[in-house]
Protein backbone atom coordinates (compact mmCIF):
# COMPACT_ATOMS: atom_id res chain seq x y z
CA UNK A 1 0.00 0.00 0.00
CA UNK A 2 1.23 3.11 -1.06
CA UNK A 3 0.51 6.48 0.84
CA UNK A 4 1.13 9.84 -0.41
CA UNK A 5 0.02 11.96 2.48
CA UNK A 6 -0.30 10.52 6.68
CA UNK A 7 -3.84 9.70 7.27
CA UNK A 8 -5.61 12.24 9.66
CA UNK A 9 -6.67 10.63 13.41
CA UNK A 10 -10.12 10.14 12.29
CA UNK A 11 -9.55 7.46 9.67
CA UNK A 12 -6.61 6.06 11.74
CA UNK A 13 -8.77 4.90 14.64
CA UNK A 14 -11.51 3.56 12.19
CA UNK A 15 -8.16 1.13 10.85
CA UNK A 16 -7.32 -2.19 12.46
CA UNK A 17 -4.08 -2.46 14.93
CA UNK A 18 -2.38 -4.69 12.11
CA UNK A 19 -3.45 -2.33 9.31
CA UNK A 20 -1.68 1.22 10.66
CA UNK A 21 1.38 -1.32 11.73
CA UNK A 22 1.61 -1.53 8.07
CA UNK A 23 1.57 2.04 7.82
CA UNK A 24 4.75 2.47 10.17
CA UNK A 25 5.08 5.58 11.56
CA UNK A 26 2.26 7.11 9.10
CA UNK A 27 -0.07 4.90 11.17
CA UNK A 28 0.88 6.41 14.65
CA UNK A 29 -2.20 7.93 15.95
CA UNK A 30 -0.85 11.37 17.90
CA UNK A 31 -1.42 10.12 21.55
CA UNK A 32 1.26 7.22 20.29
CA UNK A 33 3.56 9.66 19.35
CA UNK A 34 3.26 11.68 22.78
CA UNK A 35 3.98 8.21 24.17
CA UNK A 36 6.63 7.51 22.41
CA UNK A 37 8.32 11.28 22.93
CA UNK A 38 7.67 10.92 26.42
CA UNK A 39 8.78 7.57 26.90
CA UNK A 40 12.30 8.78 24.73
CA UNK A 41 12.48 11.63 27.23
CA UNK A 42 12.35 9.37 30.42
CA UNK A 43 14.87 7.37 28.76
CA UNK A 44 17.46 10.20 27.48
CA UNK A 45 17.13 11.69 31.38
CA UNK A 46 17.76 8.12 32.89
CA UNK A 47 21.34 8.16 30.85
CA UNK A 48 22.52 11.40 31.72
CA UNK A 49 22.11 10.53 35.63
CA UNK A 50 23.08 7.05 34.74
CA UNK A 51 26.55 8.61 33.38
CA UNK A 52 26.80 10.94 36.08
CA UNK A 53 26.64 8.50 38.68
CA UNK A 54 29.27 6.49 36.88
CA UNK A 55 31.68 9.17 36.60
CA UNK A 56 31.56 9.82 40.46
CA UNK A 57 31.74 6.25 40.95
CA UNK A 58 28.56 6.37 42.75
CA UNK A 59 26.81 3.19 43.71
CA UNK A 60 23.10 2.30 42.57
CA UNK A 61 20.61 -0.12 41.27
CA UNK A 62 18.87 0.34 37.71
CA UNK A 63 16.58 -2.15 36.20
CA UNK A 64 17.38 -2.31 32.54
CA UNK A 65 15.93 0.17 30.33
CA UNK A 66 16.39 -2.22 26.76
CA UNK A 67 14.10 -5.13 28.09
CA UNK A 68 11.07 -6.23 30.14
CA UNK A 69 12.06 -5.64 33.23
CA UNK A 70 11.60 -8.73 36.20
CA UNK A 71 11.43 -6.59 38.53
CA UNK A 72 7.53 -6.24 40.08
CA UNK A 73 5.37 -3.26 38.49
CA UNK A 74 6.22 -0.16 40.29
CA UNK A 75 9.87 -0.17 41.10
CA UNK A 76 11.73 2.85 40.52
CA UNK A 77 14.21 4.27 37.98
CA UNK A 78 17.44 4.35 40.34
CA UNK A 79 18.06 3.11 43.84
CA UNK A 80 20.83 5.38 45.12
CA UNK A 81 23.38 4.23 47.94
CA UNK A 82 24.26 7.24 50.11
CA UNK A 83 27.22 7.59 52.74
CA UNK A 84 26.00 7.13 56.14
CA UNK A 85 23.35 4.34 55.33
CA UNK A 86 20.65 6.24 53.34
CA UNK A 87 19.07 4.82 50.64
CA UNK A 88 17.42 7.23 47.67
CA UNK A 89 14.60 6.04 45.56
CA UNK A 90 14.44 7.59 42.17
CA UNK A 91 12.26 8.08 39.67
CA UNK A 92 11.78 9.96 36.36
CA UNK A 93 9.43 11.07 34.71
CA UNK A 94 8.36 13.37 31.50
CA UNK A 95 7.20 16.75 32.09
CA UNK A 96 3.42 16.41 32.68
CA UNK A 97 3.15 12.61 33.00
CA UNK A 98 1.96 11.07 36.56
CA UNK A 99 3.27 7.76 38.01
CA UNK A 100 1.33 5.01 37.21
CA UNK A 101 -0.52 3.33 40.23
CA UNK A 102 1.95 0.82 41.47
CA UNK A 103 4.79 3.50 41.11
CA UNK A 104 2.16 5.36 43.22
CA UNK A 105 2.05 2.47 45.88
CA UNK A 106 5.78 1.78 45.96
CA UNK A 107 6.72 5.19 46.29
CA UNK A 108 4.06 5.94 49.16
CA UNK A 109 5.20 2.58 50.97
CA UNK A 110 8.87 3.40 50.72
CA UNK A 111 8.12 6.85 51.89
CA UNK A 112 6.22 5.33 55.12
CA UNK A 113 8.89 3.42 55.64
CA UNK A 114 11.54 6.21 56.05
CA UNK A 115 13.06 6.05 52.64
CA UNK A 116 14.36 9.48 50.42
CA UNK A 117 11.84 9.20 47.55
CA UNK A 118 12.21 11.65 45.09
CA UNK A 119 10.30 12.32 41.55
CA UNK A 120 12.34 14.32 38.44
CA UNK A 121 12.00 15.29 35.15
CA UNK A 122 15.21 16.53 34.76
CA UNK A 123 18.37 14.72 35.27
CA UNK A 124 20.11 17.84 36.17
CA UNK A 125 17.72 18.02 39.10
CA UNK A 126 18.70 14.85 40.18
CA UNK A 127 22.44 15.50 40.16
CA UNK A 128 21.83 18.36 42.12
CA UNK A 129 20.08 16.78 45.05
CA UNK A 130 23.17 13.67 44.91
CA UNK A 131 25.90 16.59 45.59
CA UNK A 132 24.13 17.42 48.69
CA UNK A 133 24.71 13.52 49.77
CA UNK A 134 28.51 13.39 48.08
CA UNK A 135 30.61 16.06 49.50
CA UNK A 136 33.20 14.91 46.70
CA UNK A 137 31.00 15.51 43.97
CA UNK A 138 32.03 19.02 42.24
CA UNK A 139 29.29 20.94 40.89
Amino acid sequence: MTIDRIPPPNILRCMTEEARKNLGKAGMLPEENQDKANWRHELGEQKLFRQFLHRYEIRYASPRTDRKSTLPAGVSDFIVFCPRGETMIIEFKAPGKKMTRYQEAFYRDLKNFGHSVHLFYWAQDAMSLIRTKFVTVPE
